[in-house]
């Protein structure tokens, strides 16, 4: 499988955001586990990226999104974090992330898009995912 960094899985998204991986300062391969379960995921998962982007107005600055399970665990993420599968983002697009949060909360976005948010206040980033199991879209990490 040979992916191209610079190619746009989205309307706004590249590999290289998706696959980014910062601590190890390299892409994620098959070597990692990335095969077409998590690159459809990110797919899907970047289309409502895009409308998140256009609600906003604003560009997204991806901080991470798909995290082989030997690097999630060496970043200290969650056991189970949607990231290993290639639905969970971390990112910021320059306003304060508090309310971005109430925002995407207020407006009904999570419902609308299928997406849960955590709720983590004070932080310089907000994660979405697109986690098949949903018991609260709003929750803490």
């Amino acid at each position: 499988m040979t992916i191209n960094p610079t190619q746009k899985i989205s309307k706004y998204f590249t590999w290289n955001e998706a696959l980014w991986l910062n601590e190890w300062d390299r892409l994620a391969t098959e070597e990692d586990g990335l095969n077409q379960i998590i690159i459809d995921n990110i797919i899907m998962h970047a289309k409502k990226m895009d409308i998140l982007r256009d609600w906003f107005n604003l560009p997204i600055k991806i901080r991470s999104w798909y995290r082989p399970k030997k690097y999630n665990i060496f970043i200290g993420g969650a056991e189970k974090s949607s990231h290993m599968l290639g639905f969970g983002t971390d990112w910021d697009n320059g306003m304060d992330c508090d309310i971005v949060r109430k925002n995407i909360v207020d407006n009904k976005l999570l419902e609308k898009l299928e997406l849960r948010c955590e709720d983590k206040p004070k932080s310089d980033w907000v994660h979405t995912d697109s986690s098949k199991v949903i018991k609260k879209r709003y929750f803490k990490p």
